[in-house]
């Protein structure tokens, strides 16, 4: 082992116990590795690293990991950049954390540094979706904000994710400078903070006239507990009435009593998406009980991504005993979706003959296109969980490319100039689809935060009404 890193190993030994940021679990882990040197290289070798994607890594003791200590050293880098970039009036950086073990410790870890550098900070009151946390950074206007959470990674990982003031991830630009601050700062000596303490609003309204003083407070520790406060429940309603917003029904009637099966595999989704889809109408809602609660072990899904078949395994069970006739699954900080329906309704969608994977037959109804699948009279439809098949990401981005450029069309909402925006690894066939409805394509490279830049230039050109669709 080379003695930079024995000597590493050696401080945080030392310095864990006496830091204000004490973490048992970090100490107790320092312990149990001390006679393990393959354990201690792995742990020190290098410093977690930080990208457009922020941090991510295993939970656990050493600068190669997710712990207090390398939340804080990036926080501090953070709130440098912030100071440097913005002027003081736009100090202020929101927070959520999704259900992963230690993401609400990380949460208020990094609060806690951001206030104690004289930064206003707004964090959820309890866990919530990435998508909560791009609209809050907006609706706050805020410089930056944070998510604590690590995706769809196993349970042993977490992470932090950075987002600029435009609600996105941080671009490549951002992430270096941000990285060089926090590579000036060494990760017991040079982070001011102080511990997590928050007040919630007086009223809803996003700055009441206590929150507006706060930002001219004493920089001492005994006042930086004041530049934390909850978000506002009203900023959470306004996301939910944007996502409404996002229908292109336009006035259409349809079946809102369609059977829908859901899970958020144990992660920020049940409260929002159950929300969002009652309140537009949909309450025929099965949520699979295993994966219904917030926990950051997931104990029927290890790898909890909801576009592989394992993750849906469950929820394709659910599917089957209730003839759901469509299930829908979120990742831990809800800003992937995966999804699967009966093949029978594929079928009836590309065929309009018989299935020949059931018993069941689809009717062609030329009066009316869209007729249910029936069956022999006094015959129950039934379904197995192979009978739902998963849709893949190109498949469910075409689908709803076509549907919405028809929707438009059909009650004249199309924009003179739309424009989808897709990655360079999305299927070709969706361009095809965008050509056939006269809307511009443009190519990005793979991340949504390449899309966002998109986005961002229509919005900055006063068109963001000509964006329909993004997705890779």
């Amino acid at each position: 082992m080379k003695a930079e890193i024995r000597k590493e190993y050696q401080r945080w030994t030392e310095q864990c116990a006496a830091a204000i940021l004490y973490d048992a679990d970090v100490e107790a882990e320092l312990k149990a590795m001390a006679a393990d040197e393959a354990k201690i290289e792995d742990a020190f070798y290098r410093d977690l690293a930080f990208g457009t994607g922020g941090l991510r890594g295993v939970i656990g003791a050493g600068t190669n990991r997710m712990n207090v200590y390398t939340v804080a050293k990036a926080s501090q880098g953070l709130a440098d950049y912030v100071k440097k970039s913005f002027t003081e009036k736009d100090w202020k950086i929101a927070v959520s954390y999704d259900s992963r073990i230690k993401s609400d410790r990380f949460a208020q870890v990094a609060s806690g540094v951001f206030a104690a550098n004289g930064i206003r900070v707004w964090i959820y009151p309890e866990l919530m979706p990435t998508p909560c946390l791009s609209y809050a950074v907006r609706a706050l206007g805020c410089a930056a904000g944070i998510m604590v959470t690590a995706s769809h990674n196993p349970s042993r990982y977490n992470g932090y994710k950075v987002y600029g003031a435009d609600g996105c991830q941080i671009t490549t630009e951002a992430a270096t400078e941000i990285l060089a601050e926090i590579e000036k700062l060494d990760i017991f000596d040079d982070i001011k903070v102080t511990e997590f303490a928050a007040d919630e609003p007086a009223c809803e309204g996003a700055e009441t006239d206590k929150a507006a003083g706060m930002a001219e407070a004493s920089q001492e520790a005994g006042a930086c507990t004041a530049r934390i406060s909850y978000i506002p429940a009203e900023i959470y309603t306004g996301f939910t009435e944007e996502v409404k917003k996002q229908s292109v029904l336009f006035g259409d009637e349809i079946d809102r009593n369609v059977s829908i099966v859901y899970s958020p595999l144990n992660g920020t989704g049940l409260k929002p998406v159950l929300r969002t889809l009652k309140e537009s109408g949909f309450t025929n809602i099965t949520v699979v009980a295993e994966q219904e609660q917030p926990d950051g072990h997931f104990p029927t899904c290890p790898y909890p991504n909801p576009e592989i078949r394992e993750a849906m395994a469950l929820g394709m069970e659910y599917a089957a005993k209730c003839n759901a006739d469509l299930l829908l699954a979120t990742d831990p900080d809800c800003d992937r979706v995966g999804i699967a329906v009966k093949k029978n309704a594929i079928a009836a969608v590309s065929e309009g003959v018989e299935n020949k994977n059931t018993d069941v037959i689809v009717s062609e109804d030329t009066e009316n296109k869209n007729a249910d699948t029936f069956a022999p009279e006094n015959t129950e439809i039934t379904a197995t969980a192979d009978q739902y098949v998963l849709l893949s990401g190109n498949e469910t981005g075409m689908l709803l490319l076509d549907f919405i450029c028809s929707q438009r069309i059909r009650h004249g909402q199309m924009p003179e100039n739309p424009v989808l925006v897709k990655t360079i690894v999305t299927i070709d066939m969706a361009e095809r689809i965008a050509k056939k409805y006269g809307v511009r394509t443009v190519n990005v490279l793979t991340g949504f935060k390449f899309i966002g830049e998109q986005i961002g230039l229509l919005e900055k050109q006063g068109r963001t009404e000509d964006y329909i669709l993004g997705f890779e």
